[in-house]
């Protein structure tokens, strides 16, 4: 995966049991569940995107990521942390899906600044 938090697209992970519980948007390859009216500048809603996966956090009005949130890859790997305008930025944890962890700064999906990676084994 290099160091990129955003992984390569691969296909939806498209589970009965996760699509049947999430509203269609608009949009046939995004789903979501959460408060849509409510007015506010930021909402908490989980939103799965059939080629990244599951995110759960905040959002802007336009559904974008912004503020905090966890986005599961369907290929395994996890980031935790900030968005700003859909992109993983600021501090951060990324779990990638050979287990290895990696906890500090990320730029546009990136590792980027500082940071410290983390072997399964506990090895930096």
């Amino acid at each position: 995966m290099g160091n990129s938090c955003i992984p390569n697209n691969s296909p939806a992970n498209e589970s009965k049991g996760e699509l049947s519980s999430l509203e269609s948007i608009g949009n046939p390859n995004l789903f979501e569940r959460g408060n849509v009216d409510s007015g506010q500048l930021f909402e908490i809603k989980e939103i799965l995107y059939a080629s990244e996966g599951l995110y759960e956090g905040e959002v802007d009005k336009n559904n974008k990521r912004q503020g905090y949130g966890v986005q599961k890859y369907q290929n395994g790997a996890r980031y935790e942390g900030y968005w700003v305008n859909d992109r993983p930025m600021g501090n951060g944890n990324l779990v990638y899906a050979n287990g290895d962890l990696y906890h500090g700064e990320v730029k546009d999906g990136k590792r980027h600044g500082y940071g410290t990676m983390t072997k399964p084994n506990g090895d930096q």
